[in-house]
């Protein structure tokens, strides 16, 4: 197990400082706090667009408060079962990360970027599926020891935080593709984080294996991403 963790954390810390380097090379004057544009805003190509991009900022607002809450109502109630435990967080992730996808594909306009939200959201589901099957078969929780727990849990509430914050602070420009990128991979980089912590303190082989899954798909989607976001550029 100790080797899996080395690796899992390796793994997390390489794939993120790619998608650092990828991001990093892009256009230095994004927009991260844009100031609210009017209809006749020549920034805007058309009153649609706008339209779009303002539905979507608030469809993603409304997906990390729903996920924070669900979030939150199960940390209210953990089982002290780390496999468990993770496997109902990341579900609720999941299912914020097919939301944001749908966002995606409804406001945006890109091909690559709607590419990219089809496929992730089909590997999330099948993830979602695969816990949910963990769920229904495991049975009757299996406690870990109060020092792990604590240990589990610290490590996770901060995970969980760090990642709604870094979601809520995603750059907000006028380009819908830029912005579910930007907040599309700071939601993988949540997860990643949440695995290897499952990996460290799970038990259950099945849990663990899909965190290890997690961390390839999600980190891989990371890169990709942050190559879009590249390639593509922030709105001037």
């Amino acid at each position: 197990m100790k080797n899996i963790l080395l690796s899992a954390k390796a793994t997390v810390f390489a794939l993120l400082t790619s998608s650092l380097v990828f991001t990093g090379c892009g256009d230095s004057t994004k927009n991260e706090d844009p100031t609210p544009q009017t209809q006749n805003d020549p920034q805007y190509a058309s009153a649609e667009d706008k339209r779009k991009d303002e539905a979507f900022d608030q469809a993603i607002g409304d997906i990390i408060s729903r996920m924070q809450r669900e979030m939150s109502q199960i940390q209210a109630n953990y089982t002290r079962d780390p496999d468990v435990d993770f496997a109902r967080l990341t579900i609720k992730h999941h299912e914020a990360g097919i939301a944001i996808a749908e966002a995606e594909l409804k406001y945006g306009k890109h091909d690559e970027a709607e590419k990219l939200a089809e496929s992730s959201s089909r590997a999330q589901r099948n993830s979602a599926r695969r816990l949910q099957e963990f769920l229904a078969s495991h049975g009757t929780p299996e406690p870990a020891s109060t020092e792990e727990f604590a240990a589990f849990k610290a490590e996770m509430d901060g995970a969980v935080s760090d990642m709604i914050q870094h979601m809520r602070s995603s750059p907000d420009t006028r380009d819908v593709d830029i912005d579910f990128a930007e907040v599309f991979k700071r939601h993988h980089q949540g997860i990643m984080k949440m695995s290897s912590i499952e990996i460290e303190f799970g038990d259950d082989d099945e849990v663990t294996d899909e965190a290890q899954m997690i961390i390839r798909s999600q980190g891989q989607e990371v890169i990709e991403l942050s190559k879009f976001i590249n390639k593509h550029g922030y709105p001037r």
